[in-house]
């Protein structure tokens, strides 16, 4: 019987010590913060945090390529309003009322133009701007919590994802996402607190990825990862620690 892992016989002894060094070196740089030689959730939910907003702004510099009409690296409301309601039928509707309360909230230099920054906060609203994520919090609980008592309930949540047409297996995962990523004090209600990690989708997103990452690694149930844990799982954990869109089916 050979003494090699199934990892080693697929990748080669020299192959696995190259890619464990390396695995080493990118987790002591960029994950474990404090240098203790685990990883935390805490740090897990960092590191994911901050390739989301890398990834976020990659995705901000295509959007103002696309809305820049002018090419003066900002777009003005008018820049926005052509490119995204061409159809000027679609103009006097609510949406883009509210399209434009966001763009004022989001110019914070109020010079009737969004830089990179701004746009930013306009088109994500967890994006550095507060205001911008109290302002779509009270929309949204305008419309979803029926009983106005500033608590959405698991039936309101339900109620606002399912537009009508409810999917079994739809709604076991929001369930699941309600009670385990969103409920934090486990009351059965979202408070305006707790609906600001959901609406701010890249700190929903790291919780759930973090929550993941700990199922699949944390082998001895610490609530941390070792670099043994970490190097004995890379080939699972590997798009989970470099590429967040491991977990885009889930925003």
């Amino acid at each position: 019987m050979s003494s090699l892992t199934e990892a080693e016989q697929t990748y080669g002894a020299d192959d696995m010590i190259d890619s464990s060094r390396n695995i080493e070196k990118f987790i002591k740089e960029e994950v474990d913060l404090d240098q203790d030689g685990l990883v935390s959730k805490k740090e897990i939910i960092h590191k994911m945090e901050k390739s989301f907003s890398q990834q976020r702004q990659s995705e901000v510099d295509k959007l103002m390529d696309k809305y820049d009409i002018n090419y003066d690296n900002k777009i003005s409301w008018n820049e926005f309003v052509s490119t995204a309601y061409p159809d000027e039928a679609l103009r006097n509707s609510e949406d883009l009322d509210y399209d434009k309360k966001k763009f004022i909230m989001a110019d914070l230099t109020q010079d009737g133009v969004l830089d990179s920054k701004e746009f930013a906060s306009f088109y994500f609203p967890g994006a550095g701007n507060e205001d911008m994520v109290e302002m779509v919090m009270d929309d949204w609980l305008k419309k979803v919590d029926l009983n106005r008592d500033d608590f959405v309930t698991m039936d309101e949540f339900l109620a606002s994802q399912s537009d009508g047409n409810p999917d079994i297996h739809d709604q076991r995962k929001l369930r699941e996402h309600f009670n385990e990523d969103y409920d934090i004090n486990k009351d059965g209600k979202l408070d305006k607190d707790e609906l600001k990690e959901w609406l701010v989708p890249t700190r929903a997103s790291a919780m759930r990825g973090t929550r993941k990452i700990l199922t699949l690694a944390d082998n001895d149930g610490d609530g941390h990862l070792s670099m043994k844990e970490i190097i004995e799982n890379d080939r699972s954990l590997h798009p989970l620690l470099h590429d967040t869109n491991a977990y885009k089916d889930e925003l």
